[in-house]
């Protein structure tokens, strides 16, 4: 063994005893110190659990877990009970209404249960109000619907439902604000009305306002159904004049009749052009006749009433309207249209068959369907749609557009035929010049007229 490596082992038991000596002294190797516990943090109090009962006198709440909600603006711990008043409620003459948000409470796990008799509202699936009905008030839904006599010809039921509940969307949307789905009603009155398919929105209107003189629920409900038809797309302006000035002529024929003594028809036809005159006068200062109806709250929606709401702010307007809802005689039409933009102009035309026009055996005189085929191209079953471009609404409109034309003359056709629109050209037949003549009346604007209080001239709202 070498002599180096014997140092080392002699020096072994040397460094032996000094690791000994430092252990003893209670030298410790170094350690990684504990770390210091962090205190649990607090665990949020579980929400208030709010029940809340919607009855006829109101809501009862009951907040559980000893906590304090604030509803509506009023503070509750543990039970309270709020009135319809308390709700923020709207009164309908023994009934009323309450938003719905006031049963959204920030922060709280909210439960609510409707009692009976409590009918959610709202457009469409997204109820904004909770209605307690009272005596007046109904429900357009509520309305019903009543199936109609089976006949040979005209829409199936499912198709006469569809064309009801476009009507309701269009009446609801038009309606104000508590009122939107909802309509005034007798206490008598039944839940169910009879829609006629080709104008549910007449009914529906008629069923808004109350059962008074004929010429009032009938007439006047005729009038706005034109507004809410033309508001929503489905009645140009020309074929709303149409039907006015349809019912003028008819009017003239009866000469003696005034709104109150008239029945029927007779009293349609008068309750329509009144609202036409009183609706263009409102208009020409900056209001309407929906306008005058919304301001009628409380009660039932009747001729007084609106004559008071007239009067407020319009006493000259007012005693105009109420000398024509009660005279008689034939309506000063011209000057009515005169104020609204347009002018009435008188037109003679010759009595003919407009089958004979259009070259068919037969047409239906309402709906302007070929019934029987003759030597021209149009096939029973063809609905006329326009003659020379324009809208044919019943088989007698064919002679008022071809009136100006002479034998020999071509004029385009369009028609519906099943599924499809066909369009063809003939030739107008000769039409004797001696033939009698019966009077049709058309509303033309007035170049030197302002239009401002004309209700169709354009895209309107009368939404309130």
């Amino acid at each position: 063994m070498s002599r180096s490596a014997l140092q080392l082992l002699s020096l072994a038991p040397v460094g032996m005893l000094l690791l000994l000596l430092g252990c003893s002294r209670g030298e410790r190797a170094p350690t990684t110190p504990d770390p210091t516990p962090t205190p649990a943090a607090p665990q949020p109090s579980p929400p208030p659990r709010v029940a809340i009962a919607l009855g006829p006198a109101g809501a009862t709440v009951a907040v559980a877990n000893d906590r304090c909600v604030t509803v509506a603006g009023q503070p509750i711990c543990g039970e309270g009970a709020l009135g319809p008043a308390d709700l923020g409620g709207h009164e309908l003459s023994e009934g009323w209404v309450i938003p719905a948000a006031v049963f959204a409470i920030a922060d709280a796990e909210v439960t609510l249960e409707v009692g009976e008799g409590i009918e959610a509202l709202g457009p469409h699936g997204d109820a904004d109000a909770y209605l307690r009905p009272g005596t007046w008030t109904r429900r357009l839904r509520d309305l019903g619907w009543v199936e109609l006599a089976e006949r040979d010809e005209g829409p199936a039921p499912d198709t006469r439902l569809e064309s009801y509940e476009r009507a309701a969307v269009a009446v609801e949307a038009w309606l104000d604000e508590p009122r939107r789905r909802l309509l005034w009603a007798e206490e008598d009155t039944p839940g169910a009305v009879s829609i006629a398919p080709e104008n549910p929105s007449a009914a529906l209107v008629q069923a808004w306002l109350v059962a008074a003189p004929e010429w009032w629920n009938s007439g006047v409900a005729d009038y706005l159904s034109l507004l809410i038809r033309h508001q929503a797309g489905a009645l140009p302006r020309e074929l709303a004049y149409d039907e006015l000035l349809d019912r003028y002529t008819r009017h003239r024929d009866r000469p003696g009749e005034s709104p109150l003594s008239a029945e029927g028809r007779a009293a349609a036809d008068i309750g329509a052009l009144v609202a036409l005159c009183v609706d263009i006068e409102l208009r020409t200062q900056s209001t309407s006749l929906p306008r005058a109806l919304a301001q009628i709250d409380g009660g039932p929606i009747g001729p007084e009433a609106l004559l008071d709401a007239i009067a407020a702010d319009h006493p000259d307007i007012a005693a105009r309207h109420r000398a024509r809802a009660t005279q008689r005689g034939v309506i000063e039409l011209d000057g009515c249209l005169r104020r609204g933009g347009r002018k009435l102009i008188a037109h003679h035309v010759p009595i003919v068959d407009p089958a004979r026009l259009l070259r068919v055996g037969a047409l239906d005189p309402e709906t302007a369907e070929v019934r029987e085929r003759g030597r021209g191209p149009l096939r029973p079953g063809d609905v006329v749609q326009h003659v020379r471009g324009r809208a044919i609404r019943r088989a007698w409109d064919i002679v008022f557009y071809l009136r100006d034309l002479g034998g020999q003359h071509r004029f385009s056709v369009s028609v519906q035929r099943g599924e499809q629109v066909v369009r063809t050209w003939l030739r107008m037949v000769a039409v004797d010049d001696e033939l009698p003549t019966e009077v049709r009346f058309t509303a033309v604007e007035d170049d030197e007229a302002d239009n401002e209080g004309d209700p169709f001239r354009g895209p309107i709202d009368d939404r309130h």
